[in-house]
């Protein structure tokens, strides 16, 4: 089972709305790169049709996640809130991550 990313001490307990969108910020950034890392090892164990397969599945998760994320997220369109609200997509990669690994 993949390790979640560290998170850095700031997110463990933040406590102003610049640290939450940094936490935010930063959990998805980790999050990202072990997706990343993932998909280039599985790259390598495939085939090109696989591969094509793979890119085309990829392509098609990512366009729905950023469109399903802005769309949570617009529950809070204006305020504050939006950008923190975003700290699901970590939890989203590291799902995605597993799946592929």
């Amino acid at each position: 089972m993949r390790k979640s990313p560290k998170r850095p001490d700031h997110a463990l307990n933040p406590q102003t709305q610049t640290e939450m969108t940094q936490c935010a910020a930063d959990a998805y950034k980790a999050a990202d790169k072990v997706l990343n890392q993932v998909y280039q090892q599985l790259v390598a164990k495939l085939d090109d049709e696989e591969k094509a397969q793979l890119k085309e599945a990829q392509t098609a998760w990512l366009k729905y996640r950023d469109t399903n994320c802005d769309f949570v997220a617009d529950q809070y369109k204006g305020g504050t809130m939006r950008p923190d609200d975003l700290c699901g997509l970590p939890g989203r990669c590291n799902e995605e991550a597993h799946q592929l690994s």
